[in-house]
C-alpha cells in the first residue's frame, strides 16, 4: 500500500512539473526575489527627479500665491476703510464703494481658494516624496551593486 501511494505521489509531482513547464506563464516569481532591471531603475530615477523638481517648483511658487493672498487682503481692507469714509461716500458714491468692496472680496476669496488648493498639492507632493524615500534608496543600492558587479 505504501509503495502504491509513493508511485502515485511521484507521478502526481511529475505531472505537476510537466504542466508547469508547458504553462510557464502561471509560474511567476515574486518581485522581491529578483533584481530590478536597469530600465526600471532609470524610469524610477526619472520619476524621482521629476517629483523633486515639481516639489521645489511648488515650494517656490507658494510664496507668490501667499503674497497674492496678502495683497488681496490689503485691497479688501482698503476698500472697506474707503467705504466708511464720509468724504468718499459723497464724492464717489455708496454704490460704487459697495461694488469696489464686493469685487475686492471676490478676488480675496479666489486667492484663498487658490492658496488652499496649492497647499494641499504641496502637502501631497511632500507625502509622496517621503513615502518613496526608502524604495528609492533600495533601488539605488541595487543599481550600485549591479554596476559594481557588472550584472
Amino acid at each position: 500500500a505504501k509503495r502504491r501511494w509513493r508511485i502515485a505521489f511521484v507521478q502526481a509531482v511529475k505531472d505537476a512539473v510537466l504542466s508547469a513547464k508547458l504553462r510557464p506563464e502561471t509560474v511567476t516569481r515574486h518581485e522581491a526575489y529578483s533584481y530590478p532591471t536597469s530600465e526600471s531603475i532609470s524610469a524610477s530615477r526619472t520619476k524621482a527627479i521629476k517629483l523633486e523638481e515639481s516639489l521645489l517648483e511648488s515650494r517656490q511658487k507658494i510664496f507668490q500665491v501667499q503674497e497674492n493672498c496678502e495683497s488681496c487682503k490689503n485691497a479688501v481692507d482698503a476698500a472697506i476703510s474707503q467705504s466708511r469714509d464720509p468724504e468718499a461716500k459723497q464724492t464717489i458714491g455708496k454704490d460704487v464703494l459697495r461694488e469696489n468692496t464686493a469685487t475686492a472680496k471676490k478676488k480675496l476669496s479666489t486667492a484663498q481658494r487658490e492658496l488652499s488648493a496649492f497647499e494641499a498639492k504641496l502637502k501631497n507632493l511632500e507625502k509622496e516624496w517621503t513615502r518613496g524615500k526608502h524604495s528609492r534608496m533600495r533601488e539605488e543600492e541595487a543599481f550600485e551593486r549591479i554596476e559594481m558587479n557588472s550584472l
